[in-house]
């Protein structure tokens, strides 16, 4: 889908990002073990995409739909889909626009609400949560933890990635653009991801050592798609010429 939204822009940069997810074999891995965190990541990015095409109304029911999917994949996407709809509040729940989201996003929020209310069992990070938050809030070693563990993921596992959003952040500069709203969006999602081990009741270590990467790769696509969309508008002289 990136590779599509961006083909007809800048056939180079749709090429490597194509590139990029076929070598990635961290993503891959994830992928073929059938983790929940790849749909997830699907979900989401397509939200993102149809978020560009909001002035035609099927977008407006296609991305409530599949901000819907995301909170109906795992617990995360609850916090994805509430992150996202506080964004575009204003374009999904204007007068115009507010039948078009409840027609999109109603059927993955009653398969939710059914799974919740009638299945599962409580969140043990939200129900365990009492008077010792506020302890794990303000406890510095618990955020120098979730660095490091984030810096070695970075570097093992994200580098390319990490080196696309620094030409993001230097295209940005160079053009004078203030970075996306959807770049913010996702900065934001995982800060929301880090804050969460801040608070979690689990082992820390633990939790950081089996859950960081995947929902790090959770927003990876999201990512790239943001930065292609930047880089897209960078033309050399010899790819000038529109291809399609």
């Amino acid at each position: 889908m990136i590779f599509v939204e961006n083909l007809k822009k800048n056939l180079v940069v749709a090429t490597l990002v194509l590139i990029y997810f076929t070598q990635n074999t961290f993503y891959l891995y994830q992928g073929v073990s059938q983790y929940a965190d790849i749909l997830l990541s699907f979900f989401f990015l397509t939200a993102l995409i149809c978020a560009n095409h909001l002035s035609d109304k099927k977008y407006i029911t296609l991305a409530a739909f599949f901000i819907g999917c995301c909170m109906w994949t795992k617990n995360e996407g609850i916090m994805l889909a509430f992150l996202y709809m506080l964004f575009y509040l204003p374009l999904l729940f204007n007068k115009a626009h507010i039948k078009y989201t409840i027609a999109g996003i109603a059927l993955p929020l009653l398969a939710v609400s059914i799974f919740k209310i009638g299945y599962a069992g409580a969140n043990d990070i939200v129900s365990k949560q009492g008077h010792d938050t506020l302890k794990l809030l303000t406890s510095a070693d618990r955020y120098q933890l979730i660095y490091q563990y984030f810096c070695k993921n970075v570097q093992e596992k994200f580098r390319v990635a990490a080196y696309a959003f620094y030409l993001y952040i230097l295209v940005s500069i160079i053009k004078r653009q203030m970075p996306h709203k959807q770049m913010w969006l996702i900065l934001l999602c995982l800060l929301g991801y880090m804050m969460v081990y801040v608070i979690t009741p689990q082992g820390l270590d633990w939790h950081l050592n089996t859950s960081q990467d995947r929902v790090m790769n959770q927003l990876l696509p999201a990512l790239i798609y943001v930065i292609s969309l930047r880089l897209s508008d960078i033309h050399l002289p010899l790819f000038k010429k529109k291809i399609f």
